[in-house]
């Protein structure tokens, strides 16, 4: 398995709404705490926060990490992480399949927040992140771009696979909706034959 080092936004200054509907806002305080108190517990403890498509408590089956974050930064209002990137994933982001992240924070005693994972979704709570910028040539870099835009479909095994990346996807727009009713969604909502 070959991994490429990546530097992409995962959050930023604001008030933000999380998928629950509540309001939190994030000063450059709180993001440059959550920068420091990952660095400090990956260097003394070893753990990384994964990466994953979509958010592990959205999900009925848990998802398989496809990178891990190795340093976070916050800069110009901005939170970024370095992570190491599974080539399974970075051919997802390059063929346009997942278009944004999202970073997934736990609470702290006192109301602080650390990184739990980062989600690769198309539709993050956080709006306005970086431009995607993953080509091939771009030495490794990546950043998330602000509107989710129409991207070739990618080939699937077969149909029974197709239909669940779509319900997936219906679940990751819809938080309320369990794995039954989104199937149920698509194939209304995709004349799905």
């Amino acid at each position: 398995m070959n991994l490429e080092i990546k530097h992409f936004q995962i959050s930023k200054v604001g008030t933000h709404t999380d998928s629950r509907g509540a309001k939190h806002f994030f000063s450059s305080e709180k993001l440059q705490a959550v920068a420091d108190e990952y660095n400090r517990r990956k260097a003394a403890k070893g753990k990384s926060a994964p990466l994953f498509i979509g958010h592990p408590s959205m999900l009925k089956t848990p998802p398989k990490p496809l990178g891990l974050v190795t340093e976070l930064t916050f800069s110009d209002g901005k939170l970024y992480a370095e992570a190491y990137s599974t080539d399974e994933l970075t051919d997802l982001i390059r063929r346009g399949v997942y278009k944004h992240c999202s970073a997934g924070f736990d609470l702290l005693k006192g109301g602080g927040l650390k990184l739990n994972h980062v989600a690769f979704l198309n539709n993050p709570a956080v709006k306005g992140m970086d431009a995607l910028d993953f080509d091939a040539g771009q030495a490794g870099y990546i950043t998330f771009e602000t509107e989710i835009c129409q991207f070739s479909e990618p080939e699937y095994p077969s149909e029974a696979h197709r239909l669940d990346a779509y319900a997936r996807a219906y679940m990751q727009e819809h938080p309320q909706a369990d794995y039954t009713a989104a199937v149920r969604a698509c194939l209304h909502l995709t004349k799905y034959r």
